[in-house]
C-alpha cells in the first residue's frame, strides 16, 4: 500500500508542476508574446497504446502461475529433504524393498517436476500456451500429493511414536504447501486432498482412541486450511490487481508527459514566428481554457483575500456548484468550517511571514459539497505575482476512491493476520496433542512411571552403552508379597492406592538422573541401574524393602508381616556381544523367585 500511495503522490506532483507550467508559459506570453499552442496531437496514440495493452486479469493469472512454478523450488528442496528422513526413521519397522521403490518413485516425480519448471522459468513465458503448463504442474502436484498419502496403505509403522512422528511430518508438510500453491486453489486442493485423505482412512481404520483423536485432529486441521488457503489467494489476486492497475497508470503518466513535453517543444517553435500581440492574447486565452476544460483534477485561482477568480469543470463536477455560483465568492464556500478557520489564519501569517509556507507542498483536507457532504481531498497550492497582485492556484484531486482502497487494504491485512493466527494455533494444538500422545504411549496411567515398551527402548540403550563403557549393568526386579490376598480383603480401589504409594516410595530412592524404574507387571517393579556393580544394586534394592517396610501400609492376611513387603532378585553382568538383557531380566527373575521361596521380605541376588 505504501508504494502505491507514494507512487500515486510523485504522479499528482508531476501533474500539478506540468499544469504550472502551462501557467507559466501563458504569463510569460503576455509579456513577450506568443502564438497558439495546437490541441494535443498524439492523445489518439496513447488511447491506442493503453487499448491494446494485456487485460489485468489475463496478467494476474499469468502472475499466479509463474508464482507457482518460482516456488516451486523451494518446496522441491524441502521435498528432497524430508523424503530421506521419513525413510531413515521407519528403516526397521517397514519393509525395506518397498520404502526404497517409494523413495526412488518420489525423488525421480520431483527431479521431473524440477527439470519442467526449469525449462518453464529458462524461457519467455508468453511464447508458452500458460493453460497447458499449468495443467502439467497440476497433474505433478497431484501425483506428488498421491505418493505422500500412499504412505498410509503402503508401509505404514506399526509402532505408535512412529505414527505420531508420521502424523506430524504430513501436518508441516500439509501447512508448508498452503503458501506454496495458494496462488491457483485447484492446486493446493491437488495436493491437500489425496495426500491427507488416506492417513484419515487409516487412522480411523486403526480403530483405537488414540487414532480416532489422530484422524479427527487431521480433519480438523485439512478443514481449516481451505478457508485459510482462500484468503491468501484473495489476497495475492487483490495484490496483483492493484500493482498492475499501478503500472497502467505509470505508463499513462509517461505518455502524457511525453506528449506534454514534445507540445512544450512546438509551442516555443511557434512562439517564435508570431508577433501580434492580440493573436498571442487570444491563443493564450484558447490554450488556458483547453486546459481548464480537459484536466481530470480541480483546478481553482483565488486572490490573497481567498476571493474566488477561476474555477474549471472539474471543480464543477466535485463541489457540485456552477462557475457563475463560485466566482467572487470566498474561498470557505467549498471549506468545512475548521478548514475555512485555518485558511484564514495560515493568509495572515502568511502575509505577515510568520508561518511556514504551504505553496509546493501537497496536503490533505476535507472539502465540503454544495449539498452539505464533506469528503476527503488533495490539494497542491502554487503562487504568482501579476501587477504587484498575489493569486494562488491550487490543483484538488478527489480521493475519496483511493481512501476506500486504503481502508480495504488495511482490512484485508488485518484479516490475513488474523488467519495466521489462527493457524498457529492449530499448530500449537496439534503440537500438545502429539506430546500428549508420546506420554500417554510411554508411562503406566495407574502409577506414573514408565511402561513395559518405554522400559524396552531404555534398557536396550543402556545396554549398548554399556557394552561399548564395559561397565556394569545392574537390574532389581521387585514384587509386592502376597498382593492378590491384599486386593480380596481390602478391595482393588485400596490395591490401587497402594500401587500409587509404593511407586512414589520407590522413585523417592533413586538418586542418579540415569537411574531408571519402570511397572514391569500388574504388582511388579523393574530398576534399571547403568553402571553400577552388584553391591550397589543389591545396596539399593535393601533400601527400597526397607523403605516399602517403613509405609506401614497395614497387610492382615500376609505371611511374611502384619504389613505390605516386597521381595526382590538383584542381577548384574558387563555387557558383552554374545550376552542379552533379556538373559539379565531373566537372572533377576530366577532371584525373586528364589526371595519368595525363601520367605519372601528379603532381597536375593542371581547366581
Amino acid at each position: 500500500m505504501t508504494s502505491v500511495s507514494g507512487h500515486s503522490r510523485a504522479t499528482q506532483q508531476q501533474d500539478q508542476q506540468s499544469e504550472a507550467a502551462k501557467l507559466h508559459v501563458i504569463e510569460q506570453e503576455n509579456k513577450h508574446g506568443a502564438n497558439t499552442m495546437d490541441k494535443p496531437q498524439n492523445s489518439n496514440r496513447i488511447d491506442k497504446t493503453m487499448d491494446t495493452a494485456a487485460s489485468i486479469e489475463s496478467r494476474v493469472y499469468r502472475e499466479q502461475v509463474l508464482l507457482l512454478f518460482n516456488q516451486f523450488q523451494l518446496a522441491f528442496i524441502v521435498a528432497v529433504l524430508i523424503a530421506p528422513i521419513f525413510v531413515v526413521f521407519n528403516w526397521t519397522d517397514v519393509n525395506r524393498g518397498e520404502i526404497i521403490t517409494w523413495l526412488i518413485i518420489f525423488w525421480i516425480i520431483n527431479l521431473i517436476r524440477y527439470f519442467v519448471c526449469q525449462h518453464f522459468l529458462s524461457f519467455d513465458q508468453d511464447n508458452f500456451d500458460l493453460k497447458k503448463w499449468e495443467s502439467y504442474f497440476l497433474f505433478g502436484t497431484a501425483v506428488s500429493g498421491a505418493l505422500w498419502g500412499s504412505i498410509a496403505f503402503w508401509f505404514f509403522p506399526v509402532d505408535t511414536i512412529k505414527q505420531a512422528f508420521i502424523f506430524f511430518i504430513l501436518a508441516g508438510i500439509l501447512g508448508g504447501s498452503i503458501v506454496t500453491l495458494s496462488s491457483r486453489p485447484l492446486a493446493f486442493k491437488l495436493f491437500l486432498l489425496p495426500a491427507s485423505i488416506p492417513y484419515i482412512a487409516k487412522l480411523i481404520m486403526l480403530g483405537t482412541n488414540t487414532h480416532y483423536l489422530m484422524a479427527g485432529l487431521l480433519f480438523l486441521y485439512v478443514i481449516m486450511m481451505f478457508p485459510i488457503s482462500a484468503k491468501i489467494n484473495s489476497t495475492i489476486t487483490n495484490s496483483l490487481h492493484a500493482r498492475f492497475e499501478k503500472d497502467d497508470i505509470v505508463k499513462k503518466y509517461e505518455l502524457l508527459q511525453e506528449h506534454n513535453d514534445k507540445s512544450a517543444e512546438e509551442l516555443q517553435a511557434e512562439l517564435s514566428f508570431r508577433t501580434k500581440r492580440e493573436h498571442k492574447l487570444l491563443e493564450n486565452e484558447a490554450f488556458l481554457e483547453s486546459v481548464l476544460v480537459t484536466a481530470s483534477d480541480g483546478i481553482i485561482t483565488a486572490d490573497i483575500n481567498g476571493e474566488i477568480l477561476l474555477v474549471n469543470h472539474a471543480i464543477e463536477r466535485d463541489f457540485g456548484y456552477s462557475q457563475q455560483e463560485l466566482i467572487g465568492q470566498s474561498i470557505n464556500l467549498i471549506m468545512t468550517e475548521g478548514m475555512g478557520n485555518k485558511h484564514d489564519a495560515y493568509i495572515k501569517d502568511y502575509m505577515e511571514a510568520n508561518g511556514p509556507s504551504m505553496v509546493g507542498r501537497m496536503i490533505e483536507v476535507e472539502g465540503k459539497r454544495k449539498d452539505g457532504t464533506v469528503f476527503p481531498i488533495e490539494i497542491t497550492v502554487s503562487e504568482a505575482r501579476i501587477n504587484q497582485n498575489i493569486i494562488f492556484t491550487g490543483i484538488i484531486r478527489d480521493i475519496t476512491e483511493r481512501k476506500a482502497t486504503e481502508s480495504k487494504l488495511k482490512d484485508t491485512m488485518q484479516e490475513l493476520e488474523f488467519a495466521k493466527k489462527a493457524l498457529e494455533l492449530a499448530n500449537n494444538q496439534l503440537q500438545n496433542a502429539n506430546t500428549e500422545l508420546l506420554d500417554q504411549s510411554q508411562h503406566d496411567a495407574l502409577t506414573g512411571l514408565a511402561n513395559r515398551r518405554y522400559l524396552s527402548k531404555v534398557i536396550q540403550h543402556e545396554w549398548f552403552r554399556n557394552q561399548r563403557s564395559k561397565k556394569s549393568l545392574s537390574i532389581i526386579l521387585l514384587d509386592i508379597d502376597f498382593f492378590k490376598e491384599f486386593n480380596d480383603d481390602y478391595g482393588h480401589q485400596a490395591g490401587d492406592d497402594c500401587l500409587v504409594k509404593i511407586s512414589r516410595a520407590l522413585e523417592k530412592q533413586l538418586s542418579r538422573t540415569s537411574d531408571f524404574i519402570a511397572r514391569y507387571g500388574g504388582e511388579e517393579f523393574i530398576v534399571l541401574l547403568p553402571d553400577t556393580d552388584q553391591d550397589g544394586a543389591l545396596h539399593l534394592a535393601e533400601k527400597m524393602r526397607v523403605a516399602i517396610s517403613n509405609l506401614k501400609i497395614e497387610h492382615k492376611s500376609s505371611a511374611a508381616a502384619d504389613h505390605v513387603t516386597i521381595s526382590g532378585g538383584v542381577a548384574s553382568t558387563i555387557p558383552a556381544p554374545d550376552g542379552s538383557c533379556e538373559k539379565l531380566i531373566s537372572a533377576a527373575d530366577d532371584a525373586l523367585y528364589q526371595a519368595k521361596n525363601t520367605g519372601r521380605n528379603s532381597i536375593k541376588i542371581a547366581e
